[in-house]
């Protein structure tokens, strides 16, 4: 005869995102998300994103709402338009010293100054 063990398995805990925590009784209860914010890979490629970004369409400021910062995004882009493009090597520039700040920090260090401490300008 033989005998089959059986296994204790949750199935949507082998899935990414998915966290298993044990109730009191023991039992796994499943919840969805992530637990600190951003991980390690979303701050590593948003840092990239927005550092391409700032260095190729920096005058539009797309570097800015990449990060969220809606407010200093439009700011750029309505600086590049009102004027006709006239102001865009300023905010080109801007937006290419930002863009080398981006990628030449760290991913603890941008995480730090630009997810959680929100710092909107250089």
């Amino acid at each position: 005869m033989v005998r089959q063990e059986t296994q204790r398995h949750t199935p949507r805990a082998r899935v990414p995102g998915f966290h298993v925590a044990r109730a009191r009784t023991g039992a796994p209860r499943l919840s969805y998300g992530q637990r600190n914010g951003l991980s390690r890979s979303d701050t590593g490629s948003k840092r990239i994103a927005a550092g391409v970004c700032g260095i190729l369409l920096g005058c539009l400021g797309v570097h800015k709402f990449v990060l969220g910062y809606t407010k200093e995004g439009l700011i750029l882009l309505l600086i590049t338009v009102l004027t006709c493009g006239i102001a865009s090597p300023a905010t080109a520039l801007i937006g290419l010293i930002e863009g080398i700040l981006y990628l030449v920090k760290s991913d603890t260090e941008f995480e730090e100054i630009y997810v959680k401490n929100k710092k909107g300008w250089f």
